[in-house]
C-alpha cells in the first residue's frame, strides 16, 4: 500500500465465490427463518383450537355462540348480536371474551363429553354443538 486509495469496486470483495458464497449464506439463513415463522403460524392454528370452532347453543337459554376460526366470537341472545375475541390457552382451556355495551365478559371453559363448558363468575353454562 503506497498511499493509493483502492477503488470501492475492488474494496468490496477481492474474491468473487466469497461474495456469492456469502449471499448464499445470507439466503440459507433468510429461508430458514421465513418456514420458522410459518412453522410458528402453522402451530398456532393446530387442531386442538380447531374442535372449539363453530356454533354453540346454551341449554337452558338458547343462547347462541360462535367461534370462528380467525379469533372472532359471536353471542347472540334474543336477536342481538355481541362481538368479541376467542382464543386457546395453553393449558387447553378457550378464553372467550365479549364485549357487552363497552363492559368486557371473560369466560373461560373446557369441552367435556361433548359439550363445551364456560365458566363466568363462579357460574358454568353448558352449551352443544350446534349442526348446521
Amino acid at each position: 500500500m503506497n498511499g493509493e486509495e483502492i477503488p470501492a469496486a475492488e474494496f468490496s470483495s477481492a474474491d468473487p465465490n466469497t461474495r456469492s458464497a456469502s449471499m448464499s449464506g445470507s439466503n440459507r439463513i433468510l429461508r430458514l427463518l421465513q418456514t420458522a415463522s410459518v412453522l410458528l403460524v402453522l402451530a398456532g392454528c393446530g387442531s386442538a383450537s380447531k374442535k372449539y370452532v363453530g356454533r354453540w347453543e346454551e341449554a337452558n337459554s338458547g343462547e347462541v355462540l360462535e367461534l370462528f376460526s380467525d379469533g372472532r366470537a359471536s353471542v347472540t341472545q334474543s336477536a342481538v348480536p355481541i362481538a368479541g375475541s376467542w382464543a386457546l390457552l395453553s393449558d387447553g382451556r378457550v378464553k372467550v371474551e365479549l364485549n357487552f355495551l363497552f363492559v368486557p365478559i371473560i369466560t373461560t371453559g373446557r369441552i367435556s363429553n361433548g359439550k363445551l363448558l364456560l365458566t363466568h363468575e363462579g357460574e358454568t353454562m353448558e352449551y352443544r354443538r350446534q349442526k348446521r
